[in-house]
């Protein structure tokens, strides 16, 4: 890796129609990304949560986002999951390792498209033996949901696991977003660094920390008074044959527990958009489509909206965090999640983004999330619980979904990216 690629603390790229619209607009070509070196980075936001986690400090979280862009400032990171909980007053459970939100501010002028470097090829890589002995407890959990769920307690509960992993060594944020494009090319590829910041003094017991993520869902894209969401629900393997393949995506196409579980999320992101849109213009503009990524199809919808306000805190006040990764009822869902993953998801589940003066933004969900330090990976996965969900099913999912952030976390080992 060449020096020069330390020199950044930021950086996005993405494939396809529904990529970062900043490289779009900087029409980026296909392996650049757009990047903020750190002597041009003006100031490392942090926060964390007050103690009790209670809404008024996660509000002025989103309140100081946007004082941040109101002064002609870009904005550029992340915004935890614990802070969407707080918004709710709901109790998280766990030590932080990470703020609970931060982004770098700069000038909007200050970022640029640069090159991707090349990372190793990636390859297979085995679940860690740390997410292998947690099989049995999730398998129990879900027929534990599955139960809840048929009492009417909830209908629909995003249920998550996360191991840590031995490294070698730590990755920049360009040849993490690298990696992560070239384990699964995404739309929405994320990484950022918290080095070379004037942060909160908690800050330091965390050195040389890297936080990536790999998405294919838009959380949330502003152009200004428009606002649309795009929630993932359904999943399948690909196949390497053509035939069985096709047959998969129709399997997936017609699956009434899949369908259902991507309604119901449809309905609760109309619902949140509805709390901060002009009556009567929230739409679905695109229900249930399959989409193909380069191990799994997904199941895809699209809501929008006119905002009734230009402030993206109001916006966030009233969607975060993200339906897909919640459950339905979506506070009930997170009370559950509380209770039963007793661990604090901080940016994964949570969102990244980008976020420019002139009323454009950027939110993506943070899902297929990686955080490196010098010693330690860490990844976090998850699947949608329903009535019908079968136990050994929803962990096979679970397992699928990981192998993308392995298949990364192979690229960044590998002794010729060093």
């Amino acid at each position: 890796m060449a020096n020069q690629q330390n020199d950044y603390v930021w950086a996005l790229a993405g494939a396809g129609t529904r990529r970062w619209g900043l490289l779009d607009r900087h029409q980026a070509p296909p392996n650049s990304a757009a990047a903020l070196a750190k002597h041009k980075a003006i100031e490392l936001r942090t926060f964390r949560l007050d103690d009790r986690g209670m809404d008024h400090s996660a509000g002025a979280i989103l309140q100081a986002l946007q004082a941040d862009v109101a002064r002609g400032k870009a904005a550029v990171g992340w915004i935890g999951y614990e802070v969407g909980a707080a918004l709710e007053s709901v109790s998280s459970h766990g030590e932080p390792h990470l703020p609970d939100a931060a982004w770098w501010t700069c000038d909007p002028a200050a970022i640029e498209i640069v090159p991707l470097p090349a990372v190793a090829e990636p390859t297979g890589r085995r679940l860690p033996p740390q997410l292998h002995r947690q099989r049995s407890r999730y398998v129990a959990t879900v027929r534990d949901l599955v139960e809840r769920i048929a009492a009417g307690e909830v209908y629909q509960v995003n249920l998550t696991v996360a191991a840590k992993l031995p490294v070698t060594r730590r990755a920049q944020p360009l040849e993490m977003v690298s990696a992560l494009t070239a384990a699964q090319p995404v739309p929405l590829a994320w990484a950022m660094s918290l080095d070379g910041g004037e942060g909160a003094e908690y800050i330091n017991q965390y050195p040389n920390v890297t936080v990536g993520c790999g998405s294919m869902e838009r959380f949330l894209r502003v152009q200004g008074d428009r606002v649309s969401t795009r929630p993932i629900k359904g999943t399948a393997k690909r196949n390497a044959n053509p035939d069985r393949d096709a047959q998969l995506a129709a399997q997936l196409q017609t699956s009434p527990k899949e369908r259902a579980e991507n309604t119901m999320i449809v309905d609760m992101a109309r619902n949140d958009l509805q709390r901060a849109c002009r009556p009567l213009t929230v739409t679905v503009d695109e229900l249930l489509s399959t989409q193909a990524y380069e191990t799994l199809w997904h199941l895809e919808s699209e809501v929008s909206g006119q905002l009734r306000s230009g402030s993206l805190a109001d916006l966030l006040q009233a969607t975060l965090p993200p339906a897909s990764v919640t459950g339905c009822p979506k506070v009930q869902a997170m009370r559950v999640i509380a209770q039963l993953e007793r661990r604090r998801r901080e940016v994964y589940c949570g969102t990244v983004f980008c976020a420019l003066p002139d009323g454009t933004a950027d939110f993506a969900v943070a899902i297929r999330t990686l955080v490196l330090d010098a010693a330690t990976a860490r990844i976090a996965v998850g699947s949608g619980i329903v009535a019908d969900s079968v136990p050994a099913a929803e962990w096979r999912e679970t397992c699928r979904k990981a192998q993308s952030g392995l298949r990364a976390l192979a690229c960044l080992q590998d002794p010729q990216n060093a």
